[in-house]
């Protein structure tokens, strides 16, 4: 393909997901490209959502476009969301991303801060008239991270593959995939805890080398950096949070405060990257003993 995709002859959600995958591979710069959003609940059984326009604009420029290039994107992506899904309120989607965005700012907040606001909220609710404290409701019970040394970690969306060692599109570089579990050889996955809370270490242990931890590339605080293994440091970029989500856990690198996910498209030996984080599925990991 000589000429990039044109973003206007694309006439649904689906042909304008293909026109970004086409993009992508015209680009020939996956390791900088961004994972998209995950096709939320609300929409009808097969359509394909549109990526959200921050997103876009991220992935587009990503791929090399100019100013008025990622405009056309833009444009386009706003035109199929204004017909084809005309009851979707996008500007409930915007706060609803605003409210994510919230909640993880209050959650990475000094914990002395975290700690007042839970206890004037406690206060407020046993002063409030007419308000009984036995009429809250205690929150559910969230999955614990195994504590067993060797593991292994499912995408929640396609648990027969396992997080492992995989080569970067394009070189022969080594990174982290998802990839079949049957596949072999596959390096001795171990998840050693850090000391903290819910934070760990993800350790790989090959038949010939000793352990080597995966971290962020170049320690990058920003989406679009690929997960690769290296030297057992210590560091924050090779330590991850996690944090219990849909059922499983969302892995968080610990110097970034952002989300583990794939880039598109999420097949066989998809590359694992930092991103920012959606809520959806696709960011979500069963953790489960071998």
């Amino acid at each position: 393909m000589s000429e990039p995709p044109d973003p206007h002859d694309a006439r649904t959600p689906a042909e304008f997901a293909a026109a970004l995958r086409q993009l992508r591979k015209w680009a020939d710069r996956g390791r900088r490209s961004l994972a998209r959003r995950t096709i939320p609940d609300r929409l009808p059984p097969g359509t394909r959502a549109l990526p959200p326009e921050e997103s876009l604009i991220d992935f587009v420029r990503a791929c090399g476009a100019d100013p008025a290039t990622t405009e056309a994107w833009r444009t386009v992506r706003e035109r199929l969301a204004r017909t084809a899904y005309p009851d979707q309120d996008e500007g409930q989607d915007a706060d609803q991303d605003q409210d994510r965005d919230d909640r993880d700012r209050f959650r990475y907040a000094p914990m002395a801060t975290t700690s007042a606001l839970a206890a004037a909220g406690v206060l407020a609710l046993a002063l409030w008239p007419g308000t009984p404290l036995s009429a809250t409701t205690p929150p559910a019970p969230k999955p614990s991270p195994p504590r067993t040394v060797v593991v292994g970690i499912h995408p929640a969306d396609a648990p027969d593959r396992c997080l492992t060692a995989g080569q970067e599109l394009g070189t022969a570089r080594e990174v982290a995939v998802q990839r079949s579990c049957a596949s072999a050889p596959l390096p001795e996955v171990r998840l050693e805890p850090d000391g903290a809370a819910d934070v760990y270490r993800i350790e790989w242990h090959g038949p010939d080398d000793g352990p080597r931890c995966l971290g962020v590339d170049r320690s990058r605080t920003g989406p679009g950096a690929l997960l690769s293994p290296g030297d057992c440091t210590g560091a924050d970029s090779g330590l991850f949070q996690l944090e219990p989500s849909g059922g499983g856990h969302r892995l968080r690198p610990l110097h970034s405060g952002l989300c583990v996910g794939f880039l598109p498209p999420y097949d066989e030996g998809a590359e694992a990257v930092q991103t920012s984080c959606t809520g959806g599925s696709d960011q979500v990991f069963h953790v489960s003993p071998r």
